[in-house]
């Protein structure tokens, strides 16, 4: 990243997941952006990964003109379940609209184009962790 740091995301879909139930509309401060911050990233870290935090990719750092070079190769926008059966849709942290009444957030389609749903819908997740290079 523009830090110097390391991102690092996930081959493959780990699990399945709503972002939120309660219609919050900043990912860091969902269900799933706490869990993942939290328990996940502590998970991760006794694992051995030394992981800063833990979150998901950005519809920016996928999908826009400034795209993290990884994703600029669409087979890399895809992600499959963990037994290579079948490509997923999985959670991006991007909000489609703070003015709507309910959350949706974005997702990238088992193809590798970007949408968006309720964020009370389940969906594949693909951690997005940073790792700082000093």
């Amino acid at each position: 990243d523009e830090n110097g740091n390391f991102i690092l995301i996930f081959d493959h879909c780990l699990f399945e997941s709503a972002i939120d139930l309660n219609d919050e509309k900043r990912f860091e401060m969902t269900q799933l952006g706490q869990y993942l911050k939290s328990e996940f990233l502590r998970a991760m870290n006794g694992a051995g990964i030394p992981a800063e935090s833990c979150g998901l990719i950005s519809k920016d750092e996928m999908f826009s003109d400034n795209a993290l070079e990884y994703f600029e190769t669409g087979r890399n926008r895809i992600a499959f379940d963990f037994n290579e059966d079948y490509s997923c849709y999985y959670w991006l942290s991007s909000l489609y609209d703070e003015e709507t009444s309910a959350a949706y957030f974005y997702f990238s389609h088992s193809c590798g184009i970007s949408s968006y749903t309720n964020a009370s819908t389940d969906y594949y997740v693909r951690p997005r962790f940073v790792i700082s290079a000093i």
